[in-house]
C-alpha cells in the first residue's frame, strides 16, 4: 500500500509548482494520501500537503522528516502553513538534507477531522493519537525514499513538541533507512496557559516513552529548555530516562532558558542548539552510515524483568521463521511491557480473528444479565423475527440449538476437523459471489447457514465451528434491535475504554472473526471476563464458571468453553486463554488488496496478568501451544515488574 501511496504522491508532484527561493535551494508543496484511525478506531483517508525543500544541485541527498507541533486551539491548528519550520528548513538543507515537512491531518490546508484529540486531561490516549501521527510519518518516509533526489538508506526524522514524541514513535519502529530521531520539546498534554508545567496524565505520558525505549534501536536526541512552560524542567528527564531504562539509546540536551517560556526554542532559538544538533549528526548520520538492523542492536536484559517475554518470542519466531511479532503484556490494570520484532509495531491494531468471540460472548452476556437473552433459549425463539422474514432452517434440529449450545461449539455444526467449517468455507464463498468481504453480512448470509444440515444432534458434542457464532451476531441484532458492531462497542468496549471496529477489509467474519484491535485494547476489555468478577452479573458468572456439558480436548488439564472464551484449570487457578487464525487470499477489489495471514494467542491467568501475541506468517496449533508453554515459564521467571 505504501508503494501506492509513494507513486500516487509522486504523480501530483509533477503538476507542483517549483519557485526557487535561491540559486540552489527549491521549495515545493505536494500531496501524499494516508491512511490512518482516529481515537474511537474509526478509518480516515485523506492527502496531506507536504513542502519540501532540497538543493536542486544535489543529486542525492539523505532526508528528513521535520513534524509540527499541536495546539490545544482549533484556530491556531487551523493556522499552521505548509512551510511552518522555513527558516530551520533551509538551515536543514545547508547540512545537506533534502527536508519533507508534512502538515499533518487536522491542520491547516491539510483540514481534515482533528485526528490528534487524546481526550480528557485525567485520562489521556496519547498511544492513539501519536500512531495516527506515526502512520502519516510512515507514509511520508516511503514517499521520499522514492524520490530520485534522495539516499533511502540515510534518513532523520525530527520534530517539535507534539511533533517531537513522533519522532520518538518512529524510532520505535526501527523504520529502514532512518538512522536517528531529534526530540524538540516533545510530550503531551501540556496546559501553559493554565497549569505551567503540569502536564496532563504524566504517568501515561511516561509509560509510553518507556514503551517507546523497549523497541527503539535508533540513537535519538532530546532538546529541552529549562523553562519549557509545558512540562517545567524536570519531566523531560524523567520521560528520558524512562526511554533509555527500557533499552533506548538517547542523549538529553538541557538548552538556557528562552525568554518567558522556553518552549519554542526550535525557532526562537536555533543558535542555542545547533552545536549539540550537529555533534549528534557527527556521531550517527554521517556518509557511509547505514541503519542496521534491530536485532543486530537488541541489548542485553535481565531475565527476572518482563523483557523475559520478549526474549521467550523472538527464540520462537526464529525457530518457526515468523517474520513480525508483537507482545502486549497487562497486569495491574496497566499495559507493563510491549515489544515488536521485525519492525512489528505493538501498538497498530490488528484482525483479531477467533480472538473476536470472545466480544460477541460477552455481548450475549450482557443480554442475559439484562433479562434479554436466556442460555436455555432456543433459536426458535432467539430468531423468531428472521425466521418469520426469511424462513425457517432446512434441518429442523437447527430451531432447537440453545444458547449455550451456541456458545460453547455443541450445536451441531460441522467442523474444521470434520472436514469443513462451511461458515467460513463454502458458505462464505458462495455469499461472497455477490457480497463484499468490507462489510457485515446481510441476512441472506444467516440464511445461507441456517440451509446447513448439522451433522450432529445438538449437545451431543464439543466441535470448533464458527457457524454458532455467526447465529450469536444475529441473535444479537433480534434482541438489540441494534447493529452487532454498534450494539457490542457500546455494551462491552466503550465502558474499559477500549477501542475496536470491525475490519475494513474482513468485516464479514463479523461475530467469529471481524473485529481490529490493538492488543493493549483487547487486553482491557479481556479483563471482564475475569472468574472472580461477576461483571455480568451472577447467574453469567455461575453458568461460566461451571464445566458441566463444556469441556474439550483431554482430561488433564481440564479446559472448557465459556462465552467466547477457553478456561483452563491445570492447578494455578483459573486461567482464560484463545488463539486465533485467518488466511485467505481473494481477488482485490476497487479498495485495494484483500488478502490476510495472521496468527494470535491471548491468555489471561490467575493473578490477573494477561498478554496478547500477534504474528505472521500463519503458525500452526503445534507451533502456539508451544509458545503458550514457553510464555507461561517465562512468566514465572519474572521478579522485578
Amino acid at each position: 500500500m505504501l508503494k501506492q501511496l509513494a507513486l500516487a504522491a509522486l504523480a501530483l508532484v509533477a503538476s507542483a509548482t517549483a519557485c526557487p527561493l535561491a540559486a540552489k535551494l527549491v521549495e515545493t508543496t505536494i500531496e501524499v494520501p494516508v491512511e490512518v484511525r482516529d481515537a474511537q478506531g474509526q478509518i480516515v483517508r485523506q492527502p496531506i500537503k507536504v513542502t519540501i525543500f532540497r538543493d536542486d544541485a544535489r543529486p542525492r541527498a539523505p532526508f528528513m522528516i521535520l513534524n509540527h507541533g499541536r495546539s490545544a486551539k482549533a484556530v491556531q491548528r487551523a493556522g499552521v502553513k505548509p512551510a511552518q519550520y522555513a527558516a530551520n528548513a533551509r538551515y536543514f538543507v545547508s547540512r545537506g538534507y533534502a527536508v519533507f515537512m508534512p502538515v499533518r491531518i487536522g491542520y491547516g490546508a491539510s483540514g481534515g477531522a482533528d485526528v490528534e484529540n487524546s481526550g480528557p486531561c485525567a485520562a489521556k490516549a496519547y498511544r492513539r493519537v501519536y500512531e495516527a501521527g506515526t502512520t502519516q510519518s510512515l507514509s511520508v518516509i516511503e514517499f521520499a525514499k522514492a524520490q530520485p533526489y534522495v539516499d533511502p538508506a540515510r534518513g532523520i526524522v525530527v520534530g517539535q513538541s507534539f511533533g517531537g514524541t513522533i519522532t520518538i514513535a518512529l524510532a520505535a519502529r526501527n523504520v529502514p533507512g532512518v538512522l536517528a530521531g531529534v526530540n524538540f520539546a516533545g510530550g503531551g498534554g501540556g496546559r501553559p496557559d493554565t497549569h505551567p508545567e503540569q502536564p496532563c496524565s504524566v504517568e501515561r505520558m511516561t509509560q509510553l516513552f518507556a514503551s517507546y525505549g523497549a523497541t527503539a534501536r535508533i540513537p535519538t536526541l532530546w532538546v529541552y529548555s529549562r523553562n519549557d512552560k509545558f512540562w517545567g524542567p524536570e519531566l523531560p528527564r524523567v520521560w528520558h530516562k524512562a526511554f533509555t531504562d527500557r533499552g533506548g539509546m538517547g542523549e538529553f540536551v538541557s538548552l538556557p532558558e528562552y525568554k518567558s517560556d522556553g518552549h519554542p526554542s526550535f525557532t526562537g532559538a536555533p543558535e542555542a542548539w545547533k552545536p549539540a544538533f550537529e555533534a549528534f549528526l557527527k556521531s550517527c548520520c554521517t556518509e557511509g552510515k547505514r541503519s542496521a538492523a534491530p536485532e543486530a542492536a537488541e541489548p542485553v536484559r535481565p531475565p527476572d524483568t518482563p523483557e523475559a517475554f520478549t526474549r521467550t518470542l523472538a527464540a520462537w519466531a526464529a525457530r518457526h521463521k515468523v517474520e513480525k511479532a508483537v507482545i502486549i503484556v497487562r497486569r495491574g490494570g496497566r499495559v507493563v511491557h510491549q515489544a515488536g520484532i521485525g519492525g512489528a509495531d505493538p501498538s497498530s491494531p490488528v484482525l483479531l480473528a477467533s480472538l473476536s468471540k470472545a466480544i460477541t460472548g460477552a455481548c450475549i452476556a450482557t443480554l442475559v444479565r439484562d433479562g434479554r437473552l436466556g442460555f436455555d433459549w432456543p433459536l426458535s425463539k432467539a430468531l423468531a423475527k428472521h425466521f418469520a422474514a426469511h424462513g425457517r432452517p432446512k434441518d429442523q434440529r437447527i430451531e432447537r440449538i440453545t444458547i449455550a449450545q451456541l456458545l460453547t461449539h455443541r450445536a451441531g455444526f460441522a467442523s474444521a476437523a470434520d472436514g469443513e467449517d462451511s461458515a467460513t468455507r463454502s458458505v462464505l464463498e458462495a455469499y461472497l459471489g455477490k457480497h463484499s468481504t468490507r462489510e457485515a453480512p446481510k441476512p441472506v448470509y444467516i440464511t445461507m447457514l441456517l440451509g446447513e444440515t448439522l451433522l450432529r444432534d445438538p449437545g451431543e458434542t464439543f466441535a470448533y465451528s464458527n457457524a454458532g457464532y455467526m447465529l450469536l451476531g444475529a441473535v444479537i441484532e433480534e434482541a438489540t434491535g441494534q447493529a452487532y458492531e454498534q450494539y457490542c462497542r457500546e455494551a462491552v468496549l466503550k465502558p474499559v475504554g477500549a477501542a475496536g471496529a470491525l475490519d475494513p477489509t474482513w468485516g464479514v467474519l463479523w461475530a467469529t472473526g471481524g473485529w481490529r484491535m490493538a492488543g493493549a485494547d483487547y487486553l482491557a476489555f479481556l479483563d471482564q471476563h475475569d472468574p472472580d468478577r461477576a461483571t455480568w452479573g451472577s447467574a453469567v458468572r455461575s453458568w461460566t464458571l461451571d464445566p458441566t456439558a463444556k469441556t474439550f480436548g483431554p482430561a488433564s488439564p481440564k479446559n472448557w468453553y465459556g462465552p467466547g472464551i477457553r478456561i483452563r484449570d491445570a492447578g494455578r487457578g483459573l486461567e482464560l486463554w484463545h488463539t486465533g487464525t485467518w488466511r485467505r487470499r481473494v481477488p482485490p477489489d476497487a479498495q485495494g488488496p484483500r488478502a490476510a495471514e495472521t496468527s494470535l494467542l491471548a491468555v489471561r491467568i490467575a493473578d490477573g496478568t494477561s498478554w496478547f501475541i500477534h504474528s505472521t506468517p500463519l503458525v500452526l496449533d503445534g507451533a502456539r501451544n508451544e509458545l503458550d508453554r514457553e510464555l507461561l515459564t517465562a512468566y514465572r521467571s519474572i521478579r522485578r515488574w
